[in-house]
């Protein structure tokens, strides 16, 4: 990217719309009288780079930059830049597909600033972003160079101009940041010390003391609990005792009250069943009569019918089962078919692989025929390429190189053969000394190799046995975390139980063999719930009492519970054959959804899960209410005439249709009941899994640990020979001999590295020479041929380039038929995309085929049943006819038997009711020890279920009942010792302060691994930069010297470190004339100093370069010689960069391809454009390389050419337009008036300049 012309408009001393340029791509110059506005050209430029220090451009603001400040009728300043984007590598970032790209900045006196870019408005950023990513930084403008930057860098110490190298290598910031780092680490080592300080003074004395008071806490607490333990034991123990005696009390009763009832039942029973069989015999008398009539010749025909429907299933299932195969085998095409398409593309991809491949050597031929004419191109001109960098150099260059590198293989070959001999003799002094160790060293290498094959033979006994040693504390480890998790989930099931025991139903049997399957529970554990934490407290207000009613299976077994199950509380049976529970109607329901939407209310039965049986029970208690989200949603539904339903909100608020409304939920929605059963049932679940992997993990290590007892001895075994094994390898490698043989391995490698290195300096010499040789011959015959030589270069151009042609022809042809193959790839798998839906079509019809079959099957077999269960009814009927008199004569003797059984239990009767008077006094009096002990200790009634349980807290068996009581005493003795001197708060106070020294500690631990990365990182960054500095010292400094020795032949300069110091220390500028080297620079003059500082500033730019630079006034302090040298310096260094350069001198802008004269014309600025290429090229040049000389003057906002000229009509032009221009200058006959040159004078320059080129 370089910039093509300048639009300025109302900027400083330009008024009227001025377009300058074109401007060269390489060199361009501006110059004119002093206050003419060439700066401003500049200033220019740097307004729409968009510089943020104005005193740069000479202003106070952005208003100051209008002409005349907007006295004069112009109001807005305007610059527009205008860059040529042709070359794509050099171009911004995001702007590769613009050819050209047009910068506009626009201020406005009283108005904005604004930026457009291709003629869109654009942010500053982007404008910015658009410069900085082709390094145009004009806040920081190396690209810019003025006269007093020059000055600065004169003055400059070793240090400082160290620290310019440091801005061109780009390590200047890391050392910013670095510095920085440093000083925050000092910082944080001063918090990890006060840390530390708090922690040693503070935090620990206090935690070790409350450490000791948590210890004393907790044995006050475990002591407390034993008590609590104890005291519940022995109440227990009594309460045992009391309800032992009421039990048997009571069982006796029980059992003379169900033997009353068993003899009761019994004599019903068996008069019920005389009179049963009585019927029986009477209606299997008059059924006999009957079937002996009609009814066998219906099912005769009924028979017949369904033997017809059977042949028509039979053939419908044969049908579809050859719809089925049909489709199988149509499947079975297509899978053929999607085969020969896989193979097809696997072939076609194979065929653009080679054809890729083949491009790819078109391509890769077509380039180097391009090199080739590259070339040829260069050595027509009498130059030669060095083909390992791509450097051009001359036949004087090559030639040296060669007698350098002969020499170098010379060199080399000496000093190979000098070590080849040394080493040789060494290696037969020492094979001679082996002869004496070796009978030693073979016992002990014998030793090991046995050593190494008992190893492999436990090793490999182990394999077989496959024992992994890590494996059983895997196991170990991951048993007690089961065991931990079981426990933790024994607790929390246990406690969470504990909460819900009132929910349990208790009850004796009121019969002997009593089904306890009958008693379904309470309401609240036979139902799920749906979302718990959200619907739970709804569902528990709409249930109310209902929720804790007992369901059973019919209104029997509800009375009796009632009469003879001990019940300890009141309660309600539902009977599920009795009971009528009410639903809602599904229409007003629906009516509900509409007037709330359907997400926002729901029917109370909905929300619960529960079995199919208990159907009658839930809808008694749920099936009448609907469920809101809102109280507002629930008044809508419960007051429309047409629902007029009862409502609860998810909060608890009922609404009810009489118009009454209760308040909400008194208690959260996790302590409800249904809630704590949804969690009690979740933590089961867990237990069970956590116990199953328990068990797993405990079989598997008893299994494991088996197994290693079987293998500790091999184990053992490898151990000591694997011992064995290291101490012969240490004696074999402290064996003399051992290190004799391995001298002797490193002599004879190195003598066959010599040898080959000997052998590659032989060749190397040898091409050198050669090289030497044909290099010479090449020079002889350029200087005594050129002109033969030339027509010869040209030939093989001319024949390099038709090959280049056809190499780049059949390049694009192998390029069409990869396309091609690219396009048959793409329809064939266009097809196989095609083959696999017809193929998924083709699953699904034979799954509908194969469900049509089985249902057809289904049918067969249904008919058939039916067929024979009628078939088989037929033959039953004619065999129970015969069957129904021998039933009738055994149904009258089993009758008469009923009757006499019904005598005798009468009798039995009487004797047990006496009984049974006498055992209720007994029972009276043990009941109320028991009621006595139940209403002092609350707690009997929920745990008394476990009272002598075996493994449980009330095991009798276990613990001696009177031991536990005198240990129970004890330790309420010891309780209100403790309790004196407790502190009860200190576990929070332990927790609290733990806690906080965690924190430190971790806060402490995070600081020092920060600093050991960032110590770290710093570390590996210093030798980063230091090799970075060091590559970049070696550039600049390289470039350097070029650039001074161009400016001022004759002379040296580079930058050395200050004696006894390092590059890292500092640097100095050194100058040398004639080979000299100068102590200081002040032995120098003025403008040699300046050229030294020139050349040092454009060498740290020469590192990286950007696109354009531009120098103002950069030659005021020299003379005419030397601006002349800078021009060819510029010319001759950056090539590839455009430069603007200011002067007033001819020296400097005579080498500018463009030159932009500036005159101050009745206030304002205006600029003449003139071409000089002509002028730097001897006139034989112009013609050998095509030049058309075509001279333009750009004069304000039009821009004039010239039509085509020979060379002398162009020098007399450029001559012309010089007179021209010094006529047109200001008479001024002061102190600074300007001398007109003569026309003379400038041809002459002219011819000066042609000459040097």
């Amino acid at each position: 990217m370089h910039l093509h012309e300048i639009i300025i408009e109302g900027f400083k001393s330009y008024a009227q719309r001025t377009t300058v340029g074109p401007f060269d791509e390489r060199f361009n110059a501006i110059t004119g009288l002093n206050g003419s506005g060439k700066s401003n050209i500049l200033d220019s430029i740097c307004f729409v780079l968009g510089i943020s220090n104005l005193t740069q451009v000479r202003a106070g603001n952005l208003q100051e930059l209008v002409y005349k400040q907007g006295q004069a009728g112009v109001t807005k300043a305007t610059v527009t830049i205008v860059f040529d984007n042709m070359d794509k590598k050099s171009s911004p970032v995001g702007y590769e597909d613009s050819d050209q790209i047009t910068v506009t900045r626009q201020v406005i006196i009283g108005g904005r600033n604004k930026y457009l870019i291709n003629g869109v408005n654009a942010q500053q950023q982007r404008v910015q972003n658009l410069f900085h990513s082709v390094q145009l930084n004009v806040n920081n403008p190396h690209f810019l160079i003025m006269q007093g930057r020059i000055t600065k860098v004169l003055n400059m110490k070793p240090p400082e101009v160290l620290s310019m190298i440091e801005e061109a290598a780009g390590t200047r910031m890391f050392e910013n940041k670095k510095e920085a780092a440093i000083k925050t680490i000092e910082k944080k080592e001063k918090k990890v010390e006060e840390i530390n300080k708090v922690l040693n003074e503070e935090i620990t004395p206090t935690l070790e003391k409350l450490r000791k008071e948590r210890s004393v806490y907790l044995e006050y607490q475990k002591t407390q609990t034993e008590c609590d333990q104890l005291a519940r034991f022995v109440i227990a123990f009594d309460y045992s005792n009391a309800d032992r005696a009421v039990h048997e009390s009571t069982s006796e009763l029980q059992q003379a009250k169900e033997e009353t009832e068993r003899l009761k039942l019994t004599s019903r029973n068996k008069e019920s069943k005389a009179i049963d069989l009585e019927q029986t015999i009477a209606v299997l008398a008059h059924k006999r009569d009957q079937e002996s009539g009609g009814s066998l010749q219906d099912l005769d025909r009924h028979v017949a019918d369904l033997s017809k429907e059977l042949v028509k299933a039979n053939s419908a299932a044969t049908n579809r089962k050859e719809v089925l195969e049909s489709e199988r085998k149509g499947k079975a095409s297509l899978l053929k078919a999607r085969k020969d398409l896989d193979a097809a593309i696997v072939a076609k991809v194979g065929e653009k692989d080679s054809a890729t491949a083949a491009l790819q050597a078109a391509k890769q031929e077509s380039d180097q025929a391009t090199q080739q004419v590259e070339q040829l191109q260069r050595r027509a001109h009498g130059f030669s390429s060095d083909n390992g960098t791509g450097r051009v150099k001359t036949f004087a260059d090559e030639l040296m190189e060669a007698k350098q590198d002969a020499t170098a293989a010379v060199t080399e070959q000496k000093e190979a053969k000098i070590k080849i001999a040394h080493s040789q003799s060494e290696l037969v002094k020492k094979e001679k000394d082996t002869k004496a160790t070796e009978k030693e060293y073979s016992k002990v290498q014998t030793e090991l190799e046995q050593c190494n094959a008992s190893i492999a033979s436990f090793e490999a006994k182990l394999a077989e046995a496959n024992v992994d040693p890590k494996r059983e504390s895997e196991l170990g480890a991951a048993k007690a975390k089961e065991q931990a998790i079981v426990t933790e989930l024994k607790d929390k099931c246990d406690a969470l139980s504990a909460k819900v025991a009132a929910l349990n139903f208790n009850y004796s049997d009121p019969e002997p063999n009593f089904d306890r399957s009958t008693v379904k529970g309470l309401v609240a554990t036979l139902v799920t719930v749906d979302k718990p934490q959200v619907n739970a407290t709804a569902l528990e207000i709409t249930a109310g009492g209902r929720l804790y009613n007992v369901v059973v299976d019919r209104d029997s077994t509800a009375q009796k519970l009632l009469s003879n199950g001990r019940l300890k509380k009141r309660v309600t049976i539902i009977p599920l054959n009795k009971i009528q529970g009410s639903r809602l109607p599904q229409d007003k329901v629906k009516l509900a959804e509409r007037e709330v939407g359907k997400e926002n209310v729901s029917l109370a039965l909905s929300l619960v899960g529960y079995d199919e049986e208990l159907e009658a029970a839930m809808t008694y208690v749920f099936g009448s209410t609907l469920v809101c989200k809102t109280l507002e949603m629930a008044r809508r539904i419960t007051f429309n005439n047409n629902i007029r339903a009862r409502t609860v909100t998810l909060d608890g608020d009922v609404c009810e249709a009489s118009g009454t409304l209760t308040g909400g939920s008194t208690t959260p929605a996790s302590s409800s009941v249904l809630n704590q059963l949804a969690e009690l049932q979740t933590l089961r679940e867990q237990l069970q899994t956590a116990e199953a992997r328990l068990k797993k993990i405990t079989e598997e290590l008893a299994a494991l640990r088996a197994a290693n007892e079987r293998t500790s001895k091999t184990s053992r075994d490898l151990d000591l020979a694997r011992h064995q094994s290291t101490l012969l390898q240490k004696r074999l490698q402290q064996n003399s001999h051992h290190a004799v043989l391995e001298e002797i391995t490193r002599l004879r490698a190195e003598i066959a590295r010599l040898e080959q290195v000997l052998v590659d300096a032989a060749a190397r010499e040898k091409a050198a020479n050669a090289r030497s040789v044909r290099i010479e011959g090449d020079m002889q015959s350029f200087n005594s041929k050129h002109n033969s030589e030339v027509k010869k270069a040209e030939a093989e151009i001319s024949k390099a380039k038709t090959a280049a042609t056809k190499a780049a022809e059949a390049a694009k042809t192998k390029q069409g038929q990869l396309e091609m193959i690219e396009l048959e790839l793409t329809e064939l798998q266009k097809e196989l995309a095609q083959a696999i839906e017809q193929l998924a079509q083709s699953e699904q019809a034979i799954e509908a085929a194969a469900q049509e079959v089985e249902q057809a099957e289904t049918t067969l077999a249904a008919k058939r049943e039916a067929y024979d269960a009628a078939k088989l009814d037929l033959q039953r009927k004619k065999e129970k006819i015969s069957a129904t008199d021998s039933e009738i004569a055994a149904l009258t003797r089993e009758a008469e038997a009923c009757r006499k059984a019904c005598t005798d239990a009468d009798i039995d009767l009487k004797k047990v009711q006496h009984n049974v008077t006498q055992m209720q006094q007994t029972l009276k009096e043990a009941t109320k020890l028991v009621e006595r002990l139940l209403t002092k200790h609350e707690w009997i009634a929920t745990e008394k279920a476990f009272f002598g349980a075996k493994n449980m807290p009330y095991d009798f068996s276990e613990q001696d009942p009177e031991a536990a009581r005198r240990r129970l005493l004890k330790l309420e003795e010891t309780q209100q010792k403790l309790q004196k001197s407790i502190n009860m708060k200190v576990l929070n106070m332990f927790g609290k302060a733990e806690q906080e020294y965690n924190d430190l500690m971790k806060k402490k631990k995070i600081v020092e691994n920060d600093k050991s990365k960032i110590e770290a990182a710093i570390q590996e960054l210093d030798v980063k930069k230091n090799e970075a500095l060091k590559k970049t010292f070696e550039q600049v400094n390289r470039d350097f010297g070029s650039i001074f020795s161009t400016l001022l032949p004759g002379t040296n300069a580079k930058l050395s470190p200050p004696e006894g110091q390092s590059v890292l220390s500092g640097l100095e500028v050194k100058v040398a004339f004639g080979g000299v080297w100068k102590e200081s620079l002040t032995e120098l003059s003025g403008g040699q100093r300046s050229l030294v500082a020139l050349s040092l500033i454009l060498s740290l730019l020469l590192f990286k370069p950007a696109p354009m630079y531009i120098l103002d006034e950069v030659d005021a302090a020299l003379d005419l010689s030397h601006t002349q040298n800078i021009g060819n310096m510029l010319r001759t260094h950056f090539s590839q960069s455009q430069f603007i350069v200011v002067s007033l001198k001819d020296g400097m802008f005579n080498n500018a391809n463009v030159l932009f004269k500036t005159k101050f014309v009745d206030g304002v600025s205006t600029v003449s454009r003139t071409v000089q290429l002509q002028k730097q090229l001897p006139r034989a040049q112009q013609q050998n390389r095509g030049f058309k000389p075509v001279p333009a003057i750009a004069s304000g906002s039009n821009t004039t050419s010239a039509p085509a000229a020979t060379s002398a009509e162009t020098d007399d032009l450029l001559n012309d337009s010089e007179e021209d221009d010094d006529e047109n200058m200001p008479k001024n006959k002061g102190k600074g008036a300007a001398k007109p040159r003569s026309k003379a004078t400038g041809a002459s320059q002219n011819r000066a300049a042609a000459m040097r080129l």
